[in-house]
């Protein structure tokens, strides 16, 4: 018998692991398609288009956010490692 739920729990997994990524973008389109309904198609469709411009805008400011934290060269990082001989000083090749 543990087996079976076993199976049946591996299954019930897998069937949810699948159905998510298709049914996430059926209720953006249903939310979408009431948001049309409720406020006119033009309105719709500024608000799709104004939703781009804002997760567009986020997108670029957290990815410019995560380059500036890396060093700006190798011998700036502080700890030594740049590729004229940090190793070569100690003896490792």
């Amino acid at each position: 018998m543990k087996k079976v739920l076993g199976l049946l729990g591996v299954a019930a997994a897998c069937g949810l692991c699948c159905a998510v990524p298709v049914g996430v973008p059926l209720l953006g389109g249903l939310a979408a398609s009431g948001m049309g309904w409720a406020l006119g198609w033009e309105a719709a469709a500024v608000a799709a288009l104004v939703g781009g411009v804002v997760l567009l805008v986020w997108a670029r400011r957290r990815q410019a956010s995560a380059a500036r934290c890396a060093p700006k060269a190798a011998s700036s990082a502080g700890c030594g490692c740049s590729n004229t001989g940090a190793a070569g000083k100690r003896g490792v090749a």
